[in-house]
């Protein structure tokens, strides 16, 4: 069975971890996936571990980058029969790392999860490294490939979509009410935000399009699933805010698709992203969906999402409230028809053949 190491996991459950887990489940017999890690634990360790996968770890480049690149330099000198790395990443500053790995004659991998605009030349100058560091390109959406390998390269990039159990998404009203019953939420007007309490998802927007909300609807609750390095910091701009009370902070939950179902409108409002696999979850379970104009188009795959300003917050609050009593609808074909259903069968084959030890394998045009 062949090794592919997986450099990108974190401690945290997102996005990207869940494609990754779900990636070793799909090639499980296939790949052994092992994995290269700068924290403590590891989203998924527990199962990761039941399947046979080993992990590492390594000093992170916030320990500094040359201790980071010495410690990187010995694992691939020690740890020959890796011949494939599969970088998992949201920025091209990693391009160090990535250059290092085609140093020690690796084939590099590299899958892009974020969207963000380029808004520095540094950015760009890593971006420009990075590309002569990579064998294979890929990308969750068409944002995410032109943002960390730009446009010129689109035609080189394989664009793999985030999967999800489509099923375990699909709206039910016994678990909606249920799980209502379970929140103590019954009777209140929900609204469901998941993602990391981390700038980039925009935490404290999310407080003031609450706070907005509030003044048209006193019964409205929001459900914040996540946690992340703002998690204090949110917690008192919401006690300044004066809607502690409107809040359940749910933490790192198991339960995502059911939380969903038992809510009556899903807000995004990121400052930026690559595809959001949370928003397709959403649209699964039938939810109305508000995300920020700073996500891709490329989400809304049944047409009922909205793109608004962050800079409005009182038109947030106005769309959340027309959401009120909206009739929720089976979305699971919409969901396989546009690739993001794991059974969907079409990406195995590509996936194969990007990972593929060969070093002059490309799976692009």
């Amino acid at each position: 069975m062949k090794k592919v190491l997986v450099y990108g996991m974190t401690n945290l459950t997102g996005g990207i971890e869940n494609y990754i887990y779900n990636l070793t489940k799909e090639f499980r017999g296939v790949f052994q996936f092992d994995f290269l890690i700068h924290f403590e634990s590891m989203a998924f360790e527990k199962e990761m571990r039941e399947n046979g996968s080993q992990i590492f770890y390594i000093p992170g480049k916030g320990q500094g980058i040359l201790t980071h690149l010495r410690a990187f330099f010995h694992f691939l000198r020690k740890h020959r029969e890796y011949r494939v790395i599969y970088f998992n990443v949201m920025d091209p500053i990693v391009f160090p790392t990535v250059m290092a790995a085609r140093l020690m004659g690796r084939k590099c991998v590299v899958h892009s999860h974020n969207g963000d605009m380029m808004k520095s030349k540094v950015q760009k100058i890593c971006r420009f490294f990075l590309n002569l560091a990579v064998n294979q390109r890929m990308s969750c959406a068409q944002c995410a490939s032109e943002y960390l390998f730009g446009k010129r390269k689109r035609k080189q990039t394989v664009v793999i979509h985030n999967k999800i159990d489509t099923e375990k998404y699909l709206f039910d009203q016994d678990v909606r009410a249920r799980k209502r019953r379970e929140l103590g939420i019954e009777d209140q007007f929900v609204i469901c935000h998941v993602g990391r309490l981390t700038h980039q998802k925009n935490p404290k927007g999310v407080i003031d399009i609450l706070a907005e909300t509030v003044k048209k609807d006193k019964d409205v609750i929001l459900l914040s699933v996540g946690t992340g390095d703002m998690k204090e910091e949110v917690r008192q701009y919401a006690k300044a805010k004066h809607v502690t009370e409107r809040i359940r902070f749910l933490g790192v939950r198991q339960d995502v698709n059911e939380i969903m179902q038992a809510s009556d409108v899903f807000i995004l409002p990121s400052f930026y992203e690559g595809l959001p696999i949370v928003g397709i979850e959403a649209q699964a379970s039938g939810l109305p969906c508000l995300f920020s104009d700073c996500v891709t188009r490329e989400t809304d795959i049944t047409g009922n999402c909205q793109f608004l300003s962050l800079d409005d917050k009182a038109r947030w609050a106005d769309e959340i409230i027309r959401c009120r009593g909206m009739e929720r609808n089976n979305q699971g074909q919409q969901v396989m028809k546009h690739g993001y259903d794991l059974k969907h069968p079409l990406d195995k084959n590509i996936i194969r053949k990007c990972l593929d030890s060969k070093r002059e394998k490309s799976c692009g045009k």
